[in-house]
């Protein structure tokens, strides 16, 4: 049940609510055809609105336009837009039961009913529920309906499939497991994929690649490994993942570079540009962080929290009195709150931020 991969461009979109709020500002985004991308931020960020612009649910977007592949789409009314959405409270209807929700949008498309029994049949088997096909919407868990949502997307054959917050709703059991259950869904239907999420773990897993916004603007855009590894701004690097940024100058000592602040001086990578004096954020990771029992270690830290989280140990340390890290080990024996411990971290593991 491949689908056709259908690019979208969205071309300086901006929406200002009539209280004011500027919603979307100037956004401009390619999105490649059979690509599954994330929308991530904080509430209030704009990417629910971006969506629905999408979807053509929001109308009145005061500049930019968006086309869906070669078609120009801001006057294309949304059920004219071939498009499957799933929406947080995945909006079914309560007085049909599985199959009559999933049949719904087919019947309205007037197919016949050999071909309505077909794709309803092939989307709960997609979706592991064809034995629920008579089931009410009450007698169903979080999960279930979730599928059946997802089934009554696919139902159509849409081009471009929305997932607002999908998974949002569910237990955090049930929803490792249905993230595992949907990305292998799109890896096989290669279905055009925009999602909305305020989960970044949802979005590295999901997606193919990642767009981070802010106040209505993207910060950056990449694949899971590039926003994790090489965020472009401190806000990018403080929403993705767990990280250690501290603030200092650039020290040059003939060719070499050190990062220098309160209780850390850390040489940096030879090609890095920044210029002597310049003030920077310096970025590194927990897991990248390595014991050591060298008291000439490049950081000596003291111990001031400590979290067993099963596979890791997560510590807390303090640098000096105006800097902390976390760092992330193995080893969980012996460890002791107020003890120093000797840490090493390779320069390749240091990225720059600047101010």
């Amino acid at each position: 049940m491949k689908r056709k991969k259908v690019p979208i461009r969205l071309k300086n979109i901006s929406k200002t609510f009539p209280d004011g709020t500027k919603a979307v500002q100037d956004v401009s985004l390619d999105i490649n055809g059979g690509e599954t991308t994330a929308l991530v931020g904080p509430s209030g960020c704009g990417k629910t609105t971006l969506l629905r612009i999408i979807g053509g649910l929001e109308k009145n977007y005061e500049s930019g336009e968006v086309w869906f592949e070669d078609r120009k789409m801001d006057e294309v009314p949304t059920e004219k837009r071939n498009i499957g959405i799933v929406f947080q409270n995945y909006a079914l209807f309560p007085n049909m039961n599985v199959y009559k929700n999933v049949a719904f949008g087919l019947k309205v498309r007037k197919l016949s009913q050999d071909e309505i029994e077909k794709r309803v049949m092939d989307s709960l088997s997609l979706v592991r529920i064809s034995e629920l096909r008579h089931r009410s919407i009450a007698e169903l868990s979080g999960g279930q309906r979730q599928r059946v949502a997802l089934a009554r997307a696919l139902a159509i054959e849409p081009d471009v499939l929305l997932l607002d917050e999908p998974l949002t709703a569910l237990d955090a059991k049930l929803r490792d497991k249905l993230r595992i259950e949907l990305d292998s869904l799109l890896t096989e239907l290669q279905i055009t994929t925009i999602f909305v999420t305020h989960d970044q773990v949802e979005a590295m897993s999901l997606g193919d690649r990642i767009a981070v916004m802010k106040d209505g603007k993207i910060c950056q855009i990449g694949t899971p490994m590039e926003v994790y590894k090489k965020p472009k701004e401190v806000f990018v690097a403080t929403f993705i993942g767990t990280n250690n940024l501290l603030h200092g100058k650039i020290i040059a000592q003939g060719k070499t570079k050190m990062f220098c602040t309160e209780g850390v001086s850390l040489q940096l990578p030879d090609e890095l540009p920044e210029k002597d004096h310049e003030e920077v954020q310096l970025l590194f990771r927990p897991e990248d962080i390595q014991l050591s029992t060298s008291d000439k270690a490049q950081l000596i830290a003291t111990i001031k929290n400590a979290f067993y989280l099963g596979e890791k140990t997560r510590l807390i340390c303090t640098l000096s009195p105006d800097n902390e890290i976390t760092v992330d080990i193995k080893e969980s024996e012996n460890i002791i709150l107020g003890q120093k411990i000797y840490l090493e971290i390779s320069s390749e593991k240091l990225y720059i931020i600047k101010e």
